[in-house]
């Protein structure tokens, strides 16, 4: 009997090693943060913006944090295909894309509920390091942007605050979905899917989700981040 209890015990041990191993994508948090125009020097804890700012200088910046394994990174090997050699080289996700959408509350309600606008955007990055660590990422929506989409009812500038955006994120390599991500709205992916229904044809705005690399934080404070392709592969398509 102790014996069966013991065999049982350690095929879920292994069981949940290898679904653990299997989870590239983990822990993914994000964040919405009103920004000025130029970079803050602290851009993990970027703080809000004076008042004085004028609402077209106020950047959305979308903040995207997630978990990545650590990887034993076994020996390189090289294998001869059909088409080549191939060298094998654990420990890396190479062209991890990552497709931003925004609903952006437009300052108008239908039956009591919040009209949305939706923007667009998606990123892609060379190479991931498997480092068992937290990485950053981060999309913007420039203030002038906000202006044409989040109007008051009465026609003047309405400043955006954090609880007027809800946001997915969606991230893939090769072809396969590896993780999502919500913030902003309850209910997730669910009720994110039926605000979406909700958004006016003429209120998407494909393209207008910005890598970092096109806007003025492409250069600044870059050592902790991964190496972002410019221009991002494909932008402007939405899902």
């Amino acid at each position: 009997m102790r014996k069966a209890i013991w065999l049982v015990l350690l095929t879920v041990l292994t069981w949940q090693t290898v679904f653990a191993s299997d989870k590239l994508i983990s822990r993914v948090d994000i964040d919405c943060l009103m920004v000025g125009s130029v970079p803050e020097a602290e851009y993990k804890n970027a703080a809000p913006v004076s008042p004085k700012v004028g609402a077209t200088n106020r950047w959305l910046m979308v903040k995207i944090e997630y978990s990545v394994p650590r990887s034993s990174f076994k020996d390189p090997a090289l294998k001869l295909r059909k088409d080549g050699y191939f060298l094998e080289l654990s420990g890396f996700i190479d062209d991890l894309r990552v497709d931003v959408r925004v609903l952006v509350n437009t300052g108008f309600k239908h039956d009591g509920k919040i009209i949305y606008a939706l923007c667009t955007g998606e990123t892609e990055f060379y190479t991931v390091r498997c480092d068992g660590k937290r990485h950053l990422i981060q999309m913007f929506i420039p203030g002038k942007m906000l202006d044409r989409i989040s109007r008051s009812p009465n026609g003047g500038v309405r400043q955006a605050v954090k609880n007027d955006f809800a946001v997915e994120v969606i991230f893939s390599a090769g072809g396969r979905e590896l993780a999502r991500g919500y913030q902003g709205i309850a209910g997730g992916r669910k009720k994110f899917e039926e605000a979406l229904r909700m958004v006016p044809g003429n209120m998407i705005f494909n393209g207008w989700v910005l890598p970092r690399s096109q806007t003025p934080w492409a250069l600044h404070e870059t050592d902790d981040l991964d190496v972002e392709k410019f221009p991002a592969v494909n932008a402007g398509k939405s899902r």
